[in-house]
Parts: C-alpha cells; sequence; structure tokens
C-alpha cells in the first residue's frame, strides 16, 4: 500500500485463465491498480502457468518453478508503479489509475501548468525518475536478449545490478537529507527493509526532506562526500563515497537537459572512485591463502569462494550467480566459464584452471550449492569482506582483502605471466581495454592458444601453485601501464 497525503494506492496481482496462450498454457499476471475508489487493471509482461499461481492467496506458489525470478519480477513491477506514484502526486497533486496505468506503458499524460516549473523540481524527484526510466531500460534489455534481439546502441550495461546502485544512491541520498534538516545520524540497513511496503515507507519518509534542486550549490558534493566518508553511522570508503556524489551530478546535468537548471552545480566534482589505484596480490600472497590449512569451515569456505575469484577475475555478483551451465567445452575438450557480466552485458569466457576445477569438484555435492544450482558457497558480499579481514589476520597478510581485489589480481595474474592484454580484457569482459585493441575478436582458440602455454609457469602437475622465490619473478612497474589498461 502507498499513501500520499491526498490518496492512497494498491496493487493487487491476479491470474486469469482466460488469456492463457494455447500452446504455452502461460497468460501474462494482471495488476489491479486502485487509488480510492477508481481502479483500473493491468496486464504486465509476466508470463506464468496457472500451476504457479495461487489463485486463493493472490501469490506465487512457493515451490513452483521460477520462483525467485518470477518473485522479483512482480516486486519490481510494483516497484516501479508505487515510483511512479509518488512522482505524480508530486507533479499532479492528484493521481487516477489510468494516468498511471499510462505512466508504466509509457504512454501520454495530460500534464497541468505545474509540470516543469523549476521550483518544484526536488533532487529525490529526480533520483526517482533516472530510477523509474532506467528500470524500464533494464526491463526492454531483457525482452530483447530474450528473443535473441541484440542491445540498443549505447543501452548496454542496463542491468539490475547497476539500477541496484541507483536505488543505493537514493537512499543514502534521503539519508543525508535527514541529517541536514534533524542533525540527526539516521542507522539504515537494507536488511531491515524486507518488504517492497517497508522500502517505500523509507523514501516517503525522505520526501519530507526532500530540497529543490536549484538550492544546491558546489559545496554539496563536499559536504555529501565527508558525510558519507566520516558522519554517517557506517562510514564508507572514498571509491563507495565518490560514486554516489558522481551519481547525483549525473542526475543533475539531468535537470539542466530539463531546463530545471541553468548549471549543474557539480560540474567540476571530479570522482576519486575514477583514481583510484589498486595495488593487486601478489602470486606468492596468493599462494599462501591457497595452502592454509586449519581454517574454521566459514573462513575456509569463504577463502575457498576469494581462490575462484582470484582464478576466474569474476566479480562477486557474477561468481555467485555461476551454475554449472556457465561450464562449456571446446571442440578439443577444454572447459571454460561463460557468463554474461551483470554490470555490462560483456561475455566473460575464462579457462577453468587447476584451483577451480578443483574447488568445483569440492562443492559439487555441497548442501548449499546444491540447493541453489550454484558452482561456489559465496555469502553476501558484506559479510564476505568481513570475513576476508579474518583471513588476512590469520594469514598474515597485511592488505585490505575484498572481492574486488580478486579482479584486479586474476588480471595482474594473467598480464605477468604473459598473456596479452586483448585476451585479458576478453576473460574480464570489458567493453573496452581503452587501445586499438578493443577492436580485437578474441575467440576460444585464441584463448587457449595464449593461456595453456603458461599454465606449466603457474602450476605444477598436480595443480598446486608454483612459486618461484617468492614474488621475485614479479616486476610490478614493468607491467603497470598494461595492467591499468586491463583494468
Amino acid at each position: 500500500m502507498s499513501r500520499t497525503d491526498k490518496q492512497q494506492l494498491n496493487l493487487m496481482f491476479f491470474y486469469r485463465q482466460d488469456r492463457a496462450g494455447k500452446k504455452t498454457n502461460k497468460s501474462p499476471l494482471q495488476c489491479r491498480i486502485k487509488i480510492g475508489t477508481d481502479q483500473k487493471d493491468m496486464p504486465t509482461d509476466i508470463h506464468i502457468a496457472p500451476e504457479q499461481w495461487d489463485t486463493e492467496k493472490k501469490i506465487l506458489k512457493e515451490n513452483c518453478q521460477d520462483y525467485e525470478t518470477l518473485k522479483k519480477d512482480i516486486e519490481n513491477v510494483s516497484e516501479i508503479l508505487r515510483a511512479y506514484f509518488i512522482i505524480l502526486s508530486l507533479e499532479l497533486g492528484t493521481v487516477s489509475p489510468e494516468m498511471l496505468r499510462n505512466k508504466f506503458n509509457g504512454k501520454a499524460i495530460d500534464y497541468d501548468a505545474k509540470k516543469g516549473n523549476p521550483e518544484l523540481q526536488t533532487i529525490l524527484n529526480i533520483l526517482d525518475e533516472k530510477i523509474t526510466d532506467f528500470a524500464n531500460e533494464v526491463k526492454a534489455a531483457r525482452e530483447r536478449e530474450a528473443k535473441g534481439e541484440p542491445a540498443k546502441k549505447g543501452k548496454k550495461g542496463c542491468s539490475r545490478y547497476t539500477l541496484t546502485q541507483w536505488k543505493t544512491t537514493r537512499n543514502k541520498m534521503i539519508e543525508y537529507l535527514m541529517y541536514l534538516k534533524t542533525g540527526n545520524i539516521i542507522i539504515t540497513d537494507p536488511k531491515i527493509q524486507k518488504t517492497a511496503e517497508e522500502k517505500e515507507d523509507y523514501i516517503k519518509e525522505g520526501k519530507a526532506y526532500d530540497i529543490p534542486v536549484t538550492s544546491i550549490t558546489p559545496a554539496f558534493s563536499e559536504d555529501f562526500l565527508c558525510y558519507l566518508m566520516e558522519t554517517r553511522h557506517e562510514p564508507i570508503g572514498i571509491g563507495a563515497a565518490s560514486k554516489q556524489v558522481k551519481n547525483t551530478k549525473h542526475v543533475l546535468k539531468m535537470a539542466v537537459k530539463k531546463k530545471w537548471l541553468t548549471v549543474n552545480p557539480l560540474e567540476d566534482f571530479i570522482s576519486a572512485y575514477e583514481a583510484i589505484d589498486v595495488i593487486p596480490l601478489e602470486y606468492w600472497q596468493v599462494d599462501i591463502l591457497y595452502e592454509k590449512k586449519g581454517l574454521i569451515e566459514r573462513i575456509e569456505r569463504v577463502r575457498d569462494g576469494y581462490i575462484a575469484q582470484i582464478f576466474t577475475g569474476f566479480a562477486w555478483q557474477d561468481i555467485r550467480a555461476l551454475t554449472p551451465e556457465h561450464i562449456i567445452q571446446d571442440e578439443i575438450g577444454d572447459y571454460y566459464l561463460c557468463k554474461k557480466r551483470g554490470k555490462t552485458s560483456e561475455y566473460e569466457v575464462v579457462p577453468i584452471l587447476p584451483p577451480v576445477a578443483a574447488l568445483i569438484e569440492k562443492y559439487k555435492d555441497d548442501p548449499y550449492c546444491k540447493k541453489r544450482g550454484v558452482l561456489f558457497p559465496i555469502i553476501a558480499n558484506t559479510n564476505c569482506n568481513a570475513y576476508l579481514k579474518e583471513l588476512a589476520a590469520l594469514c598474515g597478510i597485511q592488505r585490505d582483502l575484498n572481492t574486488h581485489l580478486a579482479r584486479h589480481t586474476f588480471a595482474h595474474i594473467m598480464l605477468n605471466y604473459g598473456v596479452p592484454l586483448e585476451v585479458v580484457s576478453k576473460m574480464l569482459g570489458h567493453k573496452s581495454i581503452r587501445t586499438s585493441q578493443r577492436y580485437c575478436k578474441v575467440s576460444l582458440q585464441l584463448i587457449r592458444d595464449k593461456v595453456k602455454p603458461v599454465l606449466t609457469k603457474m602450476f605444477t602437475k598436480c595443480g598446486k601453485l608454483k612459486v618461484i622465490l617468492r614474488g621475485a619473478m614479479f616486476k610490478p612497474a614493468e607491467f603497470h601501464t598494461e595492467y591499468k589498461a586491463a583494468i
């Protein structure tokens, strides 16, 4: 349920058997939009079979096929409608089910004179608009992908992961605005907001502290950055904090294009996030992690997941989603992991190296992995990074281990052992390597031909890491330029 000062929105999903297709027996899930006493029904793009829907409770059956995917799709539709309801309420005052349905379907709405008035445009309003528009882009991208159609030009990277980042920026902005107006440091935890209603209540509460975009000055960027890194209940690093300010700068650029601002007050902000130079782990440090014995189970499982990241280069969200279906075999029998990168939708193709093969075998019958259908027991990112700090202490490694460092380390190792830059770029799923080499076509054969010769340098015959003089083989400065280009 969503409520403004004047109106209340209720959404209900239901199944209609008479709309089912003859071949698939699936029907578009219907959504009933009710505002006050008015209501309109709207078909969604979520197709379900009758056995997947509980008609009495009007919810998905928890044991149905594709439950988690369908549940997320339904929540996404609900969240978009609720966000549009808030936006239209701010812009128009009164919203009808017909208006909300038209907004969701991209149809024209009759706006009054309030539309376009800069004095009524707020930072949260613009963030909401960005999120809803981006959610529609993600939805359209998934539909094109399902049909086998190529992504639209300039629309690559429209992923759920990026959508989540925009929602994170909105939540942190609400938190900061609350602090500005009350002086209180708000404790926010995504785990507390479990339902769509709880998340929406938090967003609605934040509207009371919203500010017009015309009131934002250049000092806003440094003040917001300082709050995120020093003042908030759980300070975040400069990279994560700069990302939030960078996103804010982006939406203010939108406001300039829509004539709500004459200039972007954050135009001169340069993100420190873009300049961070990550120093990868050396191979001897990886060897210490790999060979460490006597770890308790939770630390051992985190270590194993980290080793899998180091020798695949997959980001946390991608390695967590790896399933047996992502294992492919070439014409001569070599195995690879092949998956679309969540952030960019570019394919990552990585040979299954000995440590990774051993871990796949180790966890093939693991209850956690079997239940979720995944290859590795990767836990939540926050908990994972906390356990990695504990692992570093146990191994005597004076580094701040985190999941992204593993990806950098993979690139570092591959380049140091002579794998060409364009091959490393393909294995990392990057769109570009910032040179003319980005136009190279990289095939499985090229990856195999370039990676296979270095395996005897990296591993013994039994698959152990081969470490020579504990890191003496590396000359970081020599590879620094190439490494930064790959990352």
